[in-house]
């Protein structure tokens, strides 16, 4: 089967970024990963690298999927995600995804 990483960049609402990592780590995570094809998830927060003395402030949340058919599991997500609780300390209009297909085999130091 393919491998792929389904990337989603978000941030919280204004005031809520405790609420919003309490729902995300202890919620979101496993409802994704219950869905057919996403196999495992980890979120990151962004670290500034001198000379930048600040980040974008977007948290990104990565999946990895195993899936013969990307289009079928990513209509699956879309369908689960009707019934998950979505929480209002996520700011929506913040969100972006982006689905990465893996074309080499994963190199790892010996």
């Amino acid at each position: 089967m393919a491998q792929y990483l389904l990337l989603v960049y978000s941030r919280p609402v204004a005031g809520q970024e405790a609420a919003y990592h309490q729902w995300y780590d202890g919620t979101h995570l496993a409802d994704v990963i219950a869905v057919p094809g996403f196999k495992a998830a980890a979120r990151y927060v962004p670290v500034p690298l001198p000379p930048a003395t600040q980040t974008s402030g977007e948290y990104l949340a990565i999946y990895e999927i195993e899936t013969d058919d990307p289009a079928a599991t990513m209509a699956a997500l879309v369908e689960a995600s009707s019934t998950m609780f979505l929480s209002p300390a996520i700011d929506l209009p913040s969100v972006r995804m982006e689905l990465q297909k893996m074309i080499t085999p994963r190199l790892e130091r010996a």
